[in-house]
């Protein structure tokens, strides 16, 4: 990833933040990156932390991935069972990727889609796990209990967006505006050294998971870095008119003494 991200004038600073547009987001949360950008601007990345980083990565394929066809039963029982539920769309077992499971249930042998070789290997030296048959609930529920509807089930329960939506927030029975990996941000907050800089980076702009009460994510394009405003000091009527209004808001002008301080 290249590096956009230098010293220049506030101006330009803003042209070349990482908000996709102003519009994209909420003032409170276009700010916040600003700030972020701002603080990043000066740090000297040539020093690094000490101790041991760890980095929570989350990736959403909202609804895209055939899961199906990723961890496979690869034992003769079970296979045959997966290749008759799948039709044409199963993997033979002999192309599987073969994985080891510590503590397999008795007889059972797993493997991975022939393209996941990287994951295969990662599985095998101990550094990634799978976890199945998950999905949003209330509390446990039978198909009886579903029929009679005698039991809560998640809002919008066939509904992709909600579905979604629930992922994110981990709360299946509401319409929310935080998402979890935001609130677990706003209690960590304090042991963040630098608590000028968002816990949160996204690569994938503004989002529901990333947001909590107190914490905005901080966007960045995934192959350019901090990319910029969208059409500042365009050339187009609309652009002009959205670099005059960010330039009226970064100069404003006030006759308070205190209000023209910019916290370091």
């Amino acid at each position: 990833m290249k590096n956009h991200i230098h010293r220049a004038s506030r101006r330009k600073f803003l042209g070349q933040a990482s908000c996709a547009a102003v519009g994209y987001t909420t003032l409170y949360s276009t700010l916040f990156n600003l700030k972020a950008l701002n603080t990043l601007t000066g740090f000297d990345s040539t020093v690094a932390a000490t101790g041991d980083y760890k980095a929570l990565v989350c990736i959403l394929n909202s609804g895209g991935a055939d899961s199906f066809n990723m961890l496979i039963p690869r034992d003769a029982a079970s296979h045959a069972e997966y290749a008759t539920t799948r039709s044409n769309l199963a993997i033979p077992a002999n192309n599987l990727i073969p994985i080891n499971p510590i503590n397999p249930p008795p007889g059972k042998l797993y493997g991975l889609h022939p393209s996941m070789v990287h994951m295969a290997n990662m599985f095998n030296t101990g550094k990634l796990s799978f976890i199945n048959n998950i999905g949003s609930l209330i509390q446990p529920i039978t198909k009886q209990q579903y029929n009679d509807g005698s039991v809560p089930v998640p809002l919008g329960l066939y509904s992709h967006a909600d579905q979604i939506m629930h992922w994110q927030t981990g709360i299946p029975h509401a319409r929310v505006a935080q998402g979890w990996a935001g609130k677990m941000a706003d209690i960590m907050m304090a042991s963040n050294q630098n608590q000028t800089i968002s816990m949160n980076i996204s690569l994938s702009g503004s989002n529901l998971f990333q947001t909590g009460n107190n914490t905005v994510e901080y966007s960045l394009d995934p192959f350019e870095g901090s990319r910029g405003i969208i059409g500042y000091e365009g050339d187009w009527i609309i652009n002009e008119m959205r670099t005059a209004a960010i330039n009226d808001l970064v100069n404003a002008t006030y006759q308070n003494v205190f209000k023209k301080h910019t916290p370091e």
